[in-house]
């Protein structure tokens, strides 16, 4: 037993007045290396209106001429987007086949996994690895625990859930395994899941209403 804290956001894909939509901070190079920068997600939330965002791909930073890539967190470092990444029907970057990939139809049904070749999208991100297929938890135990993100959805394909669980705060949230955040998922009604980006990267923004 150990303190986790664990949010969860459940979507009814059938509500035509919610949709899910991939954001993506600005271009800062043009036709640089980088399709992206790094911006705070409070920012990127509050410039979009959105209701609520959670984090999803992982990215990769510049390259110095030695050779070694710059990941620290830093506002405005460019950045590569890793995997999938399509928003309002428009593909940023193409998917990859070992980073499983979330993403929405043009009839608004969400799907996981390695997408077909000319696969019709709307949104798509990229994760890590799945969590789920067809209902079953595909990943072994681990007392690997770390802040995480995942997405999920039901049989029917109606309810979407997004998830994300904070960790290594000791005695407030120390985290998950990556097969507790399948169980997790799988327990809340999930039939696919897809682990995103986490670690530090970990984050939900929910509107307060006001």
């Amino acid at each position: 037993p150990r303190p986790v804290k664990i949010f969860c956001l459940k979507v009814d894909m059938d509500n035509r007045a919610v949709r899910l939509k991939t954001i993506v901070a600005p271009d800062p190079d043009g036709d640089g290396p980088a399709e992206s920068q790094l911006l705070p997600p409070l920012w990127l939330a509050l410039s979009n209106g959105v209701v609520a965002a959670v984090n999803a791909n992982a990215f990769g930073g510049p390259v110095d001429s030695a050779g070694k890539e710059n990941r620290s967190w830093i506002t405005g470092l460019p950045a590569t987007l890793l995997g999938w990444v399509a928003s309002e029907g428009k593909t940023l970057n193409p998917p990859k086949s070992n980073l499983k990939s979330f993403w929405i139809d043009p009839e608004g049904r969400p799907h996981a996994g390695d997408p077909v070749e000319d696969q019709p999208v709307v949104e798509a991100v990229a994760g890590f690895g799945p969590l789920m297929r067809g209902g079953d938890i595909v990943v072994q135990p681990s007392e690997t625990r770390h802040p995480r993100t995942g997405v999920g959805y039901d049989r029917a394909g109606r309810f979407v859930y997004l998830v994300v669980a904070d960790g290594r705060q000791k005695e407030y949230s120390e985290g998950m395994s990556l097969y507790e955040l399948a169980e997790f998922m799988k327990a809340i009604g999930c039939w696919e899941a897809v682990n995103l980006d986490g670690g530090g990267s970990s984050v939900m923004i929910v509107a307060d209403g006001t």
